[in-house]
């Protein structure tokens, strides 16, 4: 009796396997997703393979513009120009460009041109040169180290007459 329960078990289990991955698979979405994954899985594979990191992109930006935009920021993967084209497209659906548009209540300035360089630089595949003008951008900062030249005598003087003294 044990056996034909196991044995029925079995059946039962193998035969809704079959039915429902090929029930499922005649759904749109499920193929899809399963689109998406491989694209994903190529592209991991091939971080360095631009063309790829931009098919991906373009397959991203139809279902999670957002994935988009966090995967280029990572700058993990190369890009070539479509893969720009992409991020600026995701950008402009998600309404993120705003960040980069000018703001007349705040008085804030367009920082579109910085975005349009950098992008410019990702595109052409010259990621480790710095930025032509540094500190015009979040990304690409300007490092500045001060150094003050002053002995401080403790009888005579704090660091604050230091700093006012220079």
């Amino acid at each position: 009796m044990v056996f034909l329960v196991g044995v029925w078990a079995s059946v039962r289990r193998g035969f809704e396997k079959l039915a429902f991955s090929e029930w499922l698979s005649w759904w749109p979405f499920w193929r899809q997703e399963k689109r998406l994954e491989r694209f994903i899985a190529e592209a991991d594979a091939n971080p360095k393979d631009a063309a790829k990191q931009s098919a991906l992109l373009a397959e991203l930006n139809k279902h999670s513009p957002e994935s988009v935009i966090k995967r280029f920021e990572q700058r993990d993967h190369a890009i070539d120009s479509k893969g720009v084209a992409e991020y600026i497209r995701a950008l402009v659906i998600t309404n993120a460009i705003a960040e980069y548009l000018p703001d007349e209540q705040s008085g804030k300035a367009s920082s579109l041109p910085a975005l349009l360089q950098e992008l410019k630089q990702r595109a052409t595949g010259n990621t480790d040169e710095p930025f032509m003008n540094p500190g015009i951008s979040e990304k690409q900062p300007l490092h500045v180290v001060m150094v003050i030249d002053c002995v401080i005598e403790y009888y005579k003087y704090d660091y604050n007459d230091c700093v006012n003294i220079q």
